[in-house]
């Protein structure tokens, strides 16, 4: 069975844009992992955290990667805006550790 971490992320403290965003990635996102019979093994949210700067609880959670504490088959994200603001050919410099650690 595959090992999902499913990972949340929106930029604002706003009530009704946490509440809106939170729950359709996590609807999103537990849909999927349901679908595909996957094991969710930990959640990982990171609030009020715009795309561009760093994300502190996905930092932390690289941090548990890199140090064998966590393994994982399979990061669940929503959009791809969740996890990076990069483009296509230079997000590798964000989700790197996730190949190599992982």
């Amino acid at each position: 069975m595959m090992r999902a971490v499913c990972y949340y992320r929106y930029s604002s403290d706003n009530k009704s844009q946490v509440d809106n965003s939170e729950l359709r990635q996590e609807s999103t996102v537990k849909d999927l992992i349901a679908s595909n019979g996957w094991l969710e093994v930990k959640t990982v949210t990171d609030h009020a955290i715009s795309g561009s700067k760093d994300k502190p609880n996905l930092i932390a959670l690289q941090k548990e990667v890199e140090s064998g504490k966590l393994k994982f088959d399979v990061l669940v994200i929503d959009d791809l805006s969740r996890l990076t603001r990069r483009g296509l050919l230079s997000m590798y410099k964000d989700v790197a550790w996730l190949i190599e650690e992982n």
